[in-house]
């Protein structure tokens, strides 16, 4: 019975080191392990009956046990002590990483400063844009106003030099005007021109006309250099221009008319009734001829509407007035 007995406790004693030294093993089937264990203890489900143990083996049974319960202890306390270690680990680990932490915090808080500097060295460089931009903004107004004042000062330049060249071409003809003074009577027509529109009030209609107004109706208007309007004065070309405006032998305006008369006219060698005569001095006269065959010619000079002889002086250029049936001029009392 003893030796049945501690049998037995060597089989617990066996299961309990097996168990303890399979905790870091994988975990099996203990209902295999278990069946297998009851099949060992009793195969045949017959009562087993241990062999008595000799002195020295009886022995061992304790010591083994002994040997394996400090085995067990010391590999428990070895992994205690790695678990140790690798806690000791991690709370390294855990310290560097609450300086890096705090580091990164450090850090975050330089970075945090150097962008509030950097916003506001750019809210500063905005605001001296924009002054920049507002005072190029003025000095473009300046500059297109000086680019303003500046060519109001050139139109004003070419208006003054424009003037001044009508005063001198105008003083031009004055002073020639003063010199001719002297052989005014010798340029004038001795004939009597009313009596040559009745001569040729029956061939010449229009041209009859013409002569008419010139002497009667406008014998009073005032000679002024490139004048356009016969209320403050008319030159001799604007006189022309006027006459074929009134007739509608120009489609254009009287003063569009006063530039384009060489361009509307042809030219021609001998003169007929109502033609157009040059001379020097911006002269331009309408050409007639009395019923004794003498030439003479009509219109505007700086001694006012005037009747001269057809050579008074040297001729420039004959225009031929393009005169027919259906010509009428509209000629008022008054220009």
């Amino acid at each position: 019975m003893i030796g049945d007995y501690s049998h037995r406790r060597v089989i617990r004693a066996h299961k309990r080191i097996y168990s303890l030294s399979m905790a870091d093993y994988p975990l099996q089937d203990t209902e295999k392990m278990r069946s297998k264990e009851e099949e060992q203890e009793a195969p045949d489900e017959q009562p087993v009956t241990p062999r008595p143990l000799k002195g020295r083996q009886a022995n061992l049974f304790p010591l083994i046990l002994v040997l394996a319960a400090g085995l067990v202890t010391i590999y428990f306390g070895w992994r205690i002590v790695e678990y140790q270690r690798e806690v000791s680990q991690i709370q390294q680990t855990n310290r560097g990483l609450q300086e890096d932490v705090a580091e990164l915090k450090k850090t975050l808080e330089n970075t945090a400063g150097q962008l509030d500097l950097a916003l506001n060295a750019v809210t500063l460089a905005r605001i001296h844009r924009d002054e920049g931009q507002k005072a190029l903004r003025e000095m473009e107004g300046r500059l297109a106003d000086s680019r303003e004042t500046r060519e109001a000062l050139e139109a004003q330049g070419r208006l003054d030099q424009a003037e001044i060249e009508y005063l001198s071409k105008a003083l031009t003809q004055v002073e020639a005007a003063l010199r001719e003074v002297k052989q005014l009577p010798d340029y004038q027509y001795t004939g009597n021109p009313l009596e040559v529109t009745e001569y040729i009030s029956g061939t010449h209609p229009t041209q009859n006309a013409i002569l008419g107004n010139l002497l009667e109706n406008w014998g009073d208007i005032k000679w002024r250099y490139m004048g356009n309007d016969p209320k403050e004065g008319l030159d001799s070309l604007g006189m022309a221009a006027l006459v074929l405006s009134k007739c509608g032998l120009t489609s254009s305006s009287a003063r569009e008319a006063r530039e384009q008369i060489p361009q509307i006219l042809e030219a021609a060698e001998e003169p007929q009734i109502g033609d157009l005569v040059s001379y020097p001095g911006d002269y331009f006269m309408f050409f007639f001829q009395d019923q004794d065959g003498v030439p003479f010619v009509a219109g505007m000079t700086p001694f006012g509407v005037q009747v001269f002889l057809y050579e008074f002086k040297e001729i420039e250029e004959i225009y031929r007035v393009p005169y027919s049936e259906e010509t009428q001029c509209e000629f008022d009392n008054s220009p």
